[in-house]
Order: C-alpha cells, then structure tokens, then sequence
C-alpha cells in the first residue's frame, strides 16, 4: 500500500472511535469518575530533548537511566489515557515498541504521544497509529516559521506542515498542543484556523512561568481584556468548526485566572500523575517525585492543595461534568 493511500479501517481519536470500541470509552471513562480512577498518567519517556526552549529546561538536565516498565505501571494504575511525553519521546529508538507493548494490555486505554515534530515522519507518525496509538500531540505556538525560532531548530515548522496534513489525511488523528502566551496572543485564533486546514485539532493551556521560572512569556493581569477577546474568538471557532478540543469552561476561567482569581482543587496525583524515566511519580510535571510507583495509591493521596497555575492539564479535569462535558469527550 502507498503512503498516500488511505488505510481502510484507521483508528482515530476518541470522537471518531468505531461504534463498539467508543462504548467501551464511555464506560472506563464514567468508571474512572465514579470509582476515584486515575484520568490520565503520563511516561516522561526520557528527558533527553532535541530543542531548546527558554520555558523548559529538560534540555539542560544531565544524562539519566532510562529503565521504568511501562507495562507494569499500566497494569497497577489502570488510568483511562496513557501519555507519552519527554523530552522529547522520540529519540526513544524503542518508542514503536513501548507503544504496541502498552498498547496491548489489557483493558480499554485512551494512547496520546506528544512531540515536538521534528523527528516525526508520515511514516513514523503511521507505524505509531498502528502500533496502538489514538492520537499524535504536535507542540505549535506559533503559526510560521517562528515555532522554529522558538525551539531552536531550523526549518521545524516547514517538517510540521508537511507532516501534519499527510497524517490527517491518512486518517491519523493530529492534535496541535499550543500555549497561550503573552507573545503569540494574537496568533492563537490562526492556529485554530490552521488546524482547520491540517485536518487537526487543536488544545490550548495557559503558559505558566512555574515550569523554569521564565515569566517574560506570562500574560499579565493587565492583558486580561485582550485574552477574552481571544477567548471569545476560540469559542465561536470551536462552535464553528468543533475541533477545538478545549472545555468551554476551561477556557473562559483562563480570563479570570489571569484577572487574578485563585482556583482551587488541583486534583495532580489524585486523578492525574506523571512517571519519571526511573519510575519515580509526580503529581504534575513541575512537581517533585514523591515515592516510586509500586508504592504509590493515588486514591490515599491527600493532594497537592495548588492553584499556582490554569494550565489545561488541571483545569480540563476540573470541568464541570455534565451532558455538554460528555459530548465533548466522546464526540456526540
């Protein structure tokens, strides 16, 4: 079969899940809320990166053991979606590998990579989706050739630009992760417009300056008129267009987040952890680890007690669940 031939039963994201595999989504994701199961655990695979963004300092880190079993992490914490991050995970040479081991265990699992694209190929990005994967996640903060700028890697936008569109149109599901920053503002809405164009989706967070410090990208109190303008604008496109992956609700506390409001009940390490390359859990990605996971019960976690950030990963968990929520999350 040649590339650009579409695969004739593709397995896509969760709003386009075939009839009977979406059921089984349904049923672990309304098992997970009402069983106090974890929403989401994600593998920092390695934290070796080909990029050098000022808001994360992976890159700096020194090298270290990359060992964990990704399998038997799965089995003991059983979450509803497994995430495969960095670093950037695919200078993991045995990354096809760990997805179709994980992939295959048993019980229904929502399977995210995400990437900074320059290493992902049409052909990578498909051997991935057959190995178990729903969904490839491509960092994009900027609409041209400044994302390239940013992660310090020449020509990045053109590799993502290319790539994106021959995924999508192979039937592999293509979400954009992008940040909203007090530099790229007023580029968010084209981001939207260009995963449109893609075939993609698209998931914003609000940037936080606890990741490194960095607080020259933080969009200020003052700003906070301008970014409901944004938001606005993000609503009526999600309305529009339905590929704006973010909760309604997320979105317009980003406002009140950065017009000063505090928002408690963080629910890191109670409903979603991260586990270091040694196996080490963290309730979020810019916390400390606390203990390795087989000794870890997230259920018995009193919680981190955190309202420091807005960033997606927290504020999508903290969405109201209602009939508009669970339409969102399985695509009716």
């Amino acid at each position: 079969m040649s590339f650009f031939q579409r695969d004739p039963a593709p397995r896509q994201g969760l709003a386009q899940l075939r009839p009977t595999e979406r059921v089984r989504a349904v049923a672990k994701y309304a098992r997970q809320r009402l069983n106090q199961g974890l929403l989401s655990l994600t593998f920092e695979v390695t934290k070796r990166c080909n990029a050098r963004c000022d808001f994360c300092d992976h890159w700096r880190e020194p090298k270290q053991p990359e060992g964990v079993d990704f399998v038997d992490v799965v089995q003991r914490l059983d979450p509803l979606a497994v995430i495969f991050c960095g670093g950037e995970p695919l200078l993991r040479r045995d990354i096809v590998e760990t997805v179709r081991e994980v992939a295959r265990v048993p019980g229904w699992r929502y399977h995210v990579l995400i990437t900074n694209g320059w290493l992902l190929t049409p052909e990578l990005g498909l051997e991935l989706h057959r190995a178990g994967l729903h969904q490839i996640n491509v960092s994009l903060n900027w609409p041209d050739d400044r994302q390239s700028e940013e992660r310090r890697l020449k020509g990045l936008f053109g590799r993502i630009e290319r790539t994106v569109p021959a995924l999508t149109r192979q039937g592999v599901e293509v979400n954009l992760n992008t940040m909203i920053m007090r530099d790229n503002l007023d580029e968010v809405p084209r981001i939207a417009r260009l995963a449109t164009e893609w075939g993609a989706k698209v998931t914003y967070t609000l940037y936080s300056e606890y990741c490194n410090g960095n607080e020259s990208h933080q969009i200020p109190a003052a700003d906070a008129s301008r970014l409901a303008r944004v938001i606005d604008e993000l609503i009526a496109l999600k309305d529009r267009h339905r590929h704006i992956t973010n909760n309604k609700y997320y979105l317009r506390e980003c406002v009140e987040f950065i017009a000063g409001k505090r928002i408690p009940g963080c629910l890191a390490g109670q409903k979603m952890v991260h586990i270091t390359p040694q196996g080490m859990v963290k309730p979020c990605a810019d916390l400390e680890p606390i203990c390795h996971y087989t000794e870890f019960d997230h259920r018995s976690f009193s919680g981190v007690g955190c309202d420091i950030c807005w960033m997606a990963c927290r504020g999508e968990v903290q969405a109201p669940v209602n009939l508009e929520r669970l339409r969102e999350v399985v695509g009716w």
